[in-house]
């Protein structure tokens, strides 16, 4: 939004000269325009931290997540450490999901994933 508004001040600038700053300023105002497009996408519908399917599961971008998707086949524990909610995998790889980016969702993200995963191996819950 910084940048977008930048590029708006300087198509205002612009816009007082003519010839190659006429055509920048338009140029401007359009990268300016797609910029706060994005940022608007961006706000309205951010990006997912985890999508949980049937046969696994799939991080987003999230630094330090370590393996970004993975079969519930491959899991071996699922665990809560340090606020994170860490899906053990065979091979001593792991996948880490903050648990403060998803805040009061937290308990239905870990529940799911706990489902899902007795679900993939067959368990199902005794009457």
């Amino acid at each position: 939004m910084i940048v977008a508004a930048m590029l708006a001040i300087a198509t205002f600038v612009l816009r007082n000269f003519s010839g190659p700053a006429l055509v920048a300023s338009y140029a401007t105002a359009a990268i300016a325009v797609l910029l706060i497009g994005i940022a608007t996408l961006r706000l309205v519908r951010p990006p997912a931290l985890i999508t949980l399917r049937a046969d696994g599961f799939r991080t987003g971008r999230i630094a330090g997540a370590g393996t970004r998707a993975a079969q519930w086949a491959e899991v071996e524990k699922v665990d809560t450490v340090g606020g994170e909610l860490v899906i053990g995998l065979t091979g001593d790889k792991a996948s880490r999901v903050p648990l403060g980016l998803v805040a009061s969702q937290a308990a239905a993200l870990e529940r799911d994933v706990h489902l899902r995963l007795n679900a993939a191996h067959g368990y199902r819950r005794l009457p």
